[in-house]
């Protein structure tokens, strides 16, 4: 079973010093999440003396899990604040490495800000100066601050259950792999990934309609998750449905040709693609999409194992057992 998540969330306050009374209210009416030992808070007075402000800033702005953007005309008018720590905290927010939370402290324009189109707090993006009462601005803030931590820490929960039901997977323990999955998805029920995982286990212990429902629904959920619609063909063919599969491994060559064009192929992209044309009989292109996976990533096990099958079935079987042996030293197991 999935042990409990211990980790703290880390916040980040982005702000003026003109506004330092403000963010210390703030931080008092963190305090209660700090006590369930569920968040830290770091700002510039943290830095240790004789360290250099500007990397220690860097460092927590880069690690941070929250960013809170506490705005006010001091914050805008602010070089440093809006023109170098918002900018980074927004970019990490568009990759999804951190979540981005604007604090209206103080009323001021800010309707085409950068920022303008996250949800700001607090409630109704009234300015927290603008309440009659202070300190239930601030518990608004407190709130809407701990549902995001909730959702965060949820997560952790989450891809802590996939990593679970992946390991199992590999270690060919399907049962517990899908108590692993179940936990996920009861957390998470639209995560691809858990049902591809899911689906794993279930084709692993030869319960293929069930295993074909999974990764339907893992593609369906997610559209680039290729993985899942080869093994959708692969789950066909163990059912008999050989034109189904053919069917679903054409779509796949479609998908990967497509990621391809645009310039979006990576390494699995191409990997995918000699796994269906493997599927399809069609040996030599599937020697070529392979070749191309392990020229992009030369220590790309499946690609190897892969290629080896290819090797075999055009009858080159020295060479296949070279490969082969090559995947079975990346640890590959298949």
């Amino acid at each position: 079973m999935a042990e409990e998540s211990t980790r703290v969330i880390r916040l980040f306050h982005c702000y003026a010093h003109e506004d330092k009374a403000l963010r210390n209210e703030l931080d008092m009416h963190l305090f209660l999440l700090k006590r369930q030992h569920t968040i830290t808070t770091w700002y510039d007075r943290d830095i240790s003396p004789g360290a250099e402000w500007k990397r220690e800033i860097d460092t927590h702005l880069t690690t941070a899990d929250i960013i809170l953007l506490l705005v006010s005309p001091n914050f805008m008018a602010s070089d440093y604040c809006y023109g170098i720590e918002m900018q980074r905290a927004l970019v990490r927010h568009e990759e999804g490495t951190c979540c981005v939370i604007p604090v209206i402290l103080r009323s001021v324009d800010w309707e085409d800000a950068p920022f303008s189109k996250l949800q700001v707090l607090p409630t109704n993006a009234l300015a927290i100066n603008s309440w009659s009462n202070r300190d239930e601005a601030f518990a608004d803030v407190a709130k809407g601050i701990r549902k995001a931590v909730m959702k965060l820490l949820e997560h952790q929960n989450v891809e802590q259950w996939l990593n679970e039901g992946q390991r199992e997977v590999k270690a060919y323990r399907y049962q517990e792999a899908i108590h692993a999955c179940e936990q996920a998805l009861k957390l998470e029920p639209d995560n691809a990934s858990a049902h591809e995982c899911l689906g794993d286990a279930l084709y692993g212990l030869n319960r293929f309609h069930e295993a074909l429902a999974s990764y339907q629904q893992a593609f369906h959920l997610n559209p680039q998750l290729l993985p899942a619609k080869r093994k959708k063909g692969d789950t066909l063919t163990r059912l008999n449905q050989k034109e189904q599969a053919l069917i679903t491994y054409s779509e796949v060559l479609a998908l990967t040709e497509r990621f391809i064009t645009q310039q979006v192929a990576t390494v699995e992209t191409y990997s995918e693609r000699g796994e269906a044309l493997n599927s399809l009989k069609r040996y030599e292109e599937a020697l070529t999409a392979n070749e191309q996976a392990i020229r992009l990533d030369p220590n790309f096990a499946i690609a190897y194992s892969n290629k080896g099958n290819a090797l075999t079935k055009l009858g080159d079987s020295r060479q296949a057992k070279q490969v082969h042996e090559r995947a079975r030293q990346l640890g590959y197991n298949g």
